[in-house]
């Protein structure tokens, strides 16, 4: 007589159980800075181009833009062999590009108003200029730890 088939064990010891909400935690506080870089975009904008649905707009769909470009970039380089260090890396680069978002905001601020471009074309390239760099490195982030979570456990549904 056979005996019952036991559930399959997770391959996934401790050591790997701690790396993956490791990597959870992560890929939600660089979600989370993200929404936080977005709210900052539209507040460092609005002395010049003031709080408008171009302004909104122009914030939520550069903002988008990096992430999509990010996550893309992310998962190219996970496939490429990218390890933790490399989402060290691109999160280290996202908080260099988010602080000199300030720097920059002096120099583009005065060429964008001389200018004289219309209100949507000015939104736009604020955001662009400010924004776009830190959104795309924060979006890096995403693809490269998942696929690293996926390559630690045989059960990619719990991943």
């Amino acid at each position: 007589m056979a005996e019952p088939e036991s559930p399959p064990v997770s391959t996934q010891g401790s050591a790997s159980r701690g790396r993956f909400v490791f990597y959870a935690a992560t890929v939600f506080l660089a979600s989370a800075v993200l929404l936080v870089l977005e709210i900052a975009a539209a507040r460092l904008i609005a002395p010049y181009v003031g709080v408008s649905l171009y302004t909104w707009t122009s914030v939520i769909g550069v903002i988008l833009a990096g992430l999509s470009v990010g996550n893309w970039l992310g998962g190219v380089w996970a496939d490429r062999g990218g390890a933790d260090g490399a989402a060290g890396v691109s999160l280290l680069l996202s908080s260099i590009a988010a602080l000199l978002v300030l720097l920059m905001l002096t120099l583009v601020a005065p060429v964008i108003q001389a200018s004289r471009l219309s209100l949507l074309s000015a939104s736009f390239l604020f955001v662009a200029c400010l924004f776009f760099l830190p959104a795309l490195m924060l979006g890096i982030v995403t693809p490269l730890l998942t696929t690293l979570a996926l390559k630690d456990d045989t059960r990619p549904g719990h991943s």
